[in-house]
């Protein structure tokens, strides 16, 4: 696995480290102790599905529903001040406005930050490397793919 690797110096990029200070992290990470104890540490993954759950809590308290049509709709309108920072769902696609975080790896493979954006970024749907033709085809591809 990766912890037998010596990564100290590697940069890595994501929307949360356990090295963001916030009152929602200390938070988050101490929930996350108390329930699976010091040795777990926390990914951008496991910040993103805390979040997730959080937001679809609002939701639900916004709709007073667990209608997916009306919970949907209701996301549109979430903000959250989560672990990883401000996060806002783009009404117009239901895509995450996140912040960018860059880390290095350092001598005891916990991540330093290095450089963080200063408000969440709009959500990239298309990234530019093909056109969004391009990206429908091949999504198109992938799910005909997986059809049984």
């Amino acid at each position: 696995g990766l912890s037998s690797l010596d990564l100290r110096g590697s940069f890595v990029t994501a929307s949360y480290f356990e090295a963001v200070e916030r009152p929602q992290n200390r938070e988050f990470l101490s929930r996350l102790t108390a329930r699976f104890g010091g040795h777990r540490v926390a990914s951008d993954a496991m910040a993103a599905a805390y979040e997730g759950v959080h937001l679809w809590a609002q939701a639900v308290r916004a709709t007073g529903s667990f209608s997916p049509i009306r919970l949907r709709q209701a996301l549109k309108d979430q903000t959250l001040e989560g672990p990883a920072g401000v996060l806002r769902i783009d009404p117009s696609n239901g895509h995450a406005w996140r912040p960018y975080r860059l880390g290095r790896v350092g001598n005891t493979n916990r991540i330093e930050l290095v450089e963080s954006s200063s408000q969440p970024l709009q959500p990239v749907l298309f990234p530019r490397t093909r056109t969004r033709t391009q990206w429908e085809a091949l999504l198109a591809r992938t799910d005909s793919a997986a059809e049984p």
